[in-house]
């Protein structure tokens, strides 16, 4: 359910590569914008022509296909390539010729197996290049290295990536562009909720918010909500989340921002769904594909898709729920995006769960685990083996379930995650109830259970009162169990579960 970051124009240097001689290759005008598309097996090229010395911007808007672009100088040789962001986003791509001539820009679909998919391309500037140019194209290098270390998924590599992005907001800021700085901003707050530290991304979120508001534009400042908003889901303030989201998509509809804005609409449907509000959640996902289908961005299309089966799951819809997951699956091993099958994987043995497939549960859970690992993404690890636990304990193996649980919670007391903290802590508690030790079950249900509601999370809320009072109703406290079931069942009434 995460939020893909934004990030920044980037420049990165490349090895030698010579042209493959396109010569009915157009040369683009200032100010022309040119529309065209593009299929996996074919690239589009474009001259640009400059002088010694001459600074060159462009944008080119991904409208239904993710490209990257290689910039070549008048003798062939690559200068720098870039793929930062994603359909409905702009590549902007900017260097200060070395010689003069003609310059080519080689554009090719960056996604493996795309369907044919159209840009726009536009030359935005050419001028003599100066000391403000250089800095700015100082910054696109720190994006680039950033964007190429934070793609490789792993903790380390996510801290590199944060330092190059610092690096890159001080040229920003010295470049006097509070646009850049703001976007450099919210992109670095998404990684810190990838890693787990609600501190760091809160302050990076809500710093790039006056830089926004500096530069102008209802889509930046749609955006910086957005993620401002995403902090908030991440850490289970659903509230919030919901506050801010609700601020972007205004913002993100008058703009025309349509990726923008179905990426709000599925992040404000998993905060809804955080809630206990289940058809609303379905309302908004579905909103989400409905704009998301003809943009072809397949990346989006699977993570909403893994919203619904999340969804389904939680309704006890678990065959509706497994198909949601598996055509989330296909479009993740499409695209090669081992992180989102990983969550994918730990999707599907929840929907096996519910169908009491035991062994296949486990099997997608150890994979998901697997892969999470590889990158030390320690805020998913948590989730897989608090499921691998459940199932353990589902099987009747107490020992392994036990193991699992407290490695899940230790990890979420690390990362400082309420919701996931009180899903191991009730978890430990069922083990501890079901070796009749019920005044352990209950001091660890109690504490699940004032994490619960400090997140605003109704169904968990439910789940520990109903817990409490079996465990009350063991020691024959009969008034105490009846109290913790009848509020446990107004909770469930109130939200139609």
């Amino acid at each position: 359910m995460r939020l893909r970051a934004r990030l920044a124009l980037a420049i990165v240097l490349g090895g030698c590569l010579t042209a493959q001689g396109q010569t009915g290759s157009p040369v683009l005008e200032l100010g022309k914008k040119r529309a065209y598309e593009i299929t996996t097996d074919r690239s589009q090229e474009h001259d640009v022509l400059l002088r010694a010395g001459e600074y060159a911007r462009l944008h080119i808007t991904q409208l239904t296909v993710n490209i990257a672009v290689a910039v070549l100088d008048p003798a062939g040789k690559q200068l720098f390539a870039l793929d930062n962001n994603s359909i409905g986003d702009t590549e902007d791509v900017e260097w200060i010729a070395a010689s003069s001539g003609k310059h080519r820009l080689r554009v090719t679909a960056s996604e493996p197996h795309a369907p044919t998919g159209g840009y726009e391309i536009t030359l935005d500037d050419v001028s003599s290049g100066t000391n403000r140019h250089r800095t700015r194209i100082a910054a696109a290098r720190e994006v680039a290295l950033a964007t190429a270390a934070n793609r490789r998924g792993t903790r380390e590599a996510m801290l590199q990536a944060i330092r190059h992005f610092d690096a890159a907001r001080f040229h920003w800021h010295e470049a006097e562009d509070p646009r850049e700085e703001a976007r450099t901003l919210y992109t670095i707050a998404f990684v810190y909720v990838e890693l787990g530290d609600r501190e760091k991304a809160l302050s990076n979120a809500t710093a790039a918010l006056p830089l926004a508001r500096t530069a102008g534009g209802d889509q930046l400042l749609g955006r910086v909500f957005d993620c401002i908003a995403e902090v908030h889901n991440n850490f289970s303030e659903k509230k919030a989340a919901i506050d801010y989201y609700m601020q972007a998509l205004p913002l993100l509809e008058a703009s025309g921002d349509r990726a923008g804005q179905a990426q709000t609409l599925n992040n404000l449907g998993v905060a809804y769904l955080g809630m206990g509000e289940k058809s609303k959640a379905l309302e908004l996902f579905n909103e989400s594909m409905r704009i998301l289908r003809p943009l072809q961005d397949r990346r989006m299309l699977a993570q909403v898709a893994s919203n619904i089966g999340a969804l389904y799951d939680n309704l006890g819809e678990y065959q509706l729920s497994l198909e949601s997951h598996q055509n989330a699956l296909t479009l993740r091993r499409e695209l090669g995006d081992r992180a989102a099958e990983a969550l994918t994987q730990n999707n599907i043995g929840s929907a096996y769960s519910g169908l009491a497939e035991y062994q296949k549960a486990l099997d997608a859970y150890v994979a998901a685990l697997e892969i999470n690992r590889s990158h030390d993404s320690r805020w998913n690890m948590a989730v897989n083996l608090n499921n691998i636990g459940w199932v353990y304990a589902t099987l009747g193996d107490r020992r392994h379930a036990l193991s699992a649980y407290q490695a899940s919670l230790e990890l979420s007391r690390a990362i400082k995650d309420p919701r996931r903290i009180a899903v191991a802590l009730n978890n430990i508690a069922n083990i501890h109830a079901e070796l009749a030790d019920y005044r352990m079950a209950i001091e660890l249900h109690t504490e699940a259970l004032a994490l619960r509601r400090q997140a605003n999370d109704p169904d968990g809320e439910a789940t520990s009162l109903t817990n409490l009072g079996e465990a009350y109703a063991k020691l024959r406290d009969t008034e105490k169990a009846r109290d913790h079931f009848e509020r446990a069942l107004a909770i469930l009434r109130m939200f139609a579960n």
